[in-house]
């Protein structure tokens, strides 16, 4: 399945005199107010089908809302996957998903923001991150350093901690196993609503249902 090229065309991002600019697969607004690319936005990589722009404004602008209040977080998903498999070592492509998304719901409950900005989508075999999907597309495997574009220094001491805490608890379990717990979760169930389960989807997981879900059921005992 091929990728799309897409133009943003939200006005909610859009600053006072801007002119688009390309940047990869994607045409963002830049002008006087290039805070967008500073906040350290990244290019989507969006599976046809997707609401670009809903979910481009969606996800980025939660990074400005987060600096505007004073809240550290990691720059992308990219850079936590690359911190985890550090951590873990070689895992199935499914594995790093679900950590990486079991490592945002974590952080959503335990301190009520989130740790990347990126959004879960509700795919068959559980949550995943276009994003990260894109990097590793084809492999069932994936190996330390395969990541390169992410950055795990740009992660805190805090969030690192978080994340070995997370890796820790789930480390042992297989991919399919961390798949088929998040099918028994409500996040998942619930934006997957209505669809039979072998239906594909492309509905977002919301970080408000991962936090207030993960948080009368922590992922961490």
């Amino acid at each position: 399945m091929r990728h799309t090229e897409l133009t943003l065309q939200s006005s909610k991002l859009l600053v006072p005199g801007a002119v688009p600019a390309k940047l990869g697969q994607l045409q963002v607004p830049l002008g006087r107010d290039h805070h967008l690319l500073s906040a350290g936005f990244r290019p989507l990589m969006l599976l046809p089908g997707s609401h670009a722009a809903d979910f481009w404004t969606r996800q980025e602008y939660s990074v400005l809302e987060a600096q505007q209040k004073g809240i550290d977080m990691a720059q992308s998903i990219v850079d936590v996957a690359t911190y985890i498999l550090e951590r873990t070592g070689t895992v199935t492509t499914m594995k790093l998903q679900k950590l990486a998304f079991y490592s945002q719901a974590q952080h959503l409950a335990q301190y009520g923001s989130p740790l990347f900005p990126e959004a879960f989508h509700a795919w068959r075999g559980g949550p995943v991150a276009p994003e990260l999907y894109a990097l590793h597309r084809g492999k069932v495997l994936i190996r330390p350093g395969e990541l390169s574009s992410g950055d795990s220094s740009a992660l805190t001491d805090a969030e690192r901690a978080l994340i070995d805490r997370v890796c820790s608890a789930l480390g042992g379990m297989t991919g399919a196993e961390l798949s088929e717990r998040t099918h028994v979760e409500d996040p998942w169930l619930h934006a997957r609503e209505g669809m039979v389960p072998s239906a594909p989807s492309d509905a977002v997981i919301t970080q408000e249902a991962m936090r207030s879900y993960y948080q009368e059921h922590p992922v961490l005992d």
